[in-house]
């Protein structure tokens, strides 16, 4: 992450290519979000074994509390990070891979008198009112590049895991996010200009009609 500490606030997220948001811009994003359908993650096949490797751990480091992170975002260019995957043996032990996995989380076995008591922490799902969601350049998609076009007449956002795209009023589209899951248009701005009816959102990139 480019970051730059050109903060007034103190903000380490902020960085040197950012610009401010207008108080209205900001309060404007935090609403006409697409409604969120399903939030439930798919039990991964893994999930059967994770217990039993978890328990022989735990017979082998008795009264050992034992960590395991799962890795966090690597930048792959300026403020584009690689796609992330979690440690080997955070997935291990958890049955949480690929993108089903929050950067930053940690697993700890934490000892108890019946061996260990697993603990998993994670960063919170980002609410669609807050800040987070839209602006936070590592747990939600930072705006601030596109803030001229999303000024008026945007319809409707939709959003994916990764990136964003709001439907305007003129039927042009404006994309903002991570660019290896759609945040990123160039290729085909040209048909994104008007016309555009609908919008949508798939697991990994945002689909326009």
């Amino acid at each position: 992450m480019n970051l730059a500490s050109n903060s007034s606030n103190g903000d380490d997220q902020v960085r040197t290519h950012d610009v401010a948001l207008a108080n209205a811009m900001s309060e404007f994003m935090k609403t006409g979000w697409e409604a969120t359908t399903d939030l439930t993650l798919s039990a991964h096949p893994s999930i059967a074994f994770t217990k039993a490797r978890r328990d022989r751990l735990s017979k082998q480091y008795p009264g050992f509390r034992l960590i395991f992170p799962s890795g966090g975002l690597k930048v792959r260019s300026n403020d584009t990070d690689y796609p992330f995957r979690a440690h080997s043996n955070f997935a291990w032990l958890t049955g949480i891979i690929a993108t089903d996995c929050v950067p930053d989380s940690v697993f700890v076995m934490e000892p108890n008198t019946l061996g260990h008591e697993d603990l998993l922490f994670t960063h919170p799902r980002s609410s669609r009112d807050s800040e987070e969601f839209y602006k936070d350049t590592k747990y939600g998609g930072n705006s601030s590049s596109v803030a001229s076009q999303l000024s008026s007449g945007v319809t409707q956002i939709f959003s994916n895991g990764y990136a964003f795209a709001a439907l305007k009023s003129d039927g042009s589209v404006v994309t903002w996010g991570d660019s290896d899951w759609g945040g990123n248009s160039s290729s085909v701005a040209s048909q994104l200009t008007g016309g555009v009816t609908q919008i949508f959102s798939t697991e990994t990139v945002p689909l326009q009609h």
